[in-house]
């Protein structure tokens, strides 16, 4: 979650939290990802937790009540 709003540009003044610097150095030098999909259901529920409106418990819940499916990002060419 906080890694797909990191590369979405939404957490505004903590890019240098370690939390964050962990979770982008584990990206680092893999070749694909497998997510959930970023839909429009994610973002909203993502928002509200960006905005204050639910605690990160709370939008953790919601999003795995979503049943999103799994896309998959490729970073490199093979």
């Amino acid at each position: 979650m906080l890694t797909i709003v990191y590369f979405r540009g939404r957490l505004n003044g903590y890019g240098d939290h370690p939390i964050i610097k962990n979770l982008i150095h584990k990206l680092e030098g893999v070749d694909y990802l497998v997510a959930p999909i970023a839909d429009n259901r994610m973002f909203r529920i993502i928002d509200s937790f960006i905005e204050d409106e639910i605690i990160d418990e709370q939008c953790i819940h919601c999003l795995a009540a979503t049943n999103l499916g799994f896309q998959y990002i490729f970073k490199k060419k093979p």
